[in-house]
């Protein structure tokens, strides 16, 4: 599911648009504390390689101090 999104993002954005999402660093899953449903990370790599797959550069991450791990990525 979050391979489609990437696309579709993708292809909905501007060419130099910009696109932010959070997800952990490391490929893992969870139980999200609002929705009591499992969540899935695919993980820094995955996410770039999708990423540039659909046309889209990750130019930068961040980390804030409650640990959530952020994508920054633009629409070549």
């Amino acid at each position: 599911m979050q391979r489609s999104l990437i696309g579709k993002v993708a292809r909905t954005l501007n060419r130099h648009g910009h696109f932010l999402f959070t997800s952990p660093k490391v490929p893992c899953t969870w139980l999200d504390s609002l929705t009591g449903l499992a969540s899935i990370s695919l993980g820094h790599e995955v996410y770039e390689q999708e990423l540039t797959a659909h046309g889209l550069l990750l130019v930068g991450n961040d980390e804030d101090e409650g640990e959530n791990y952020y994508y920054f990525a633009t629409k070549s």
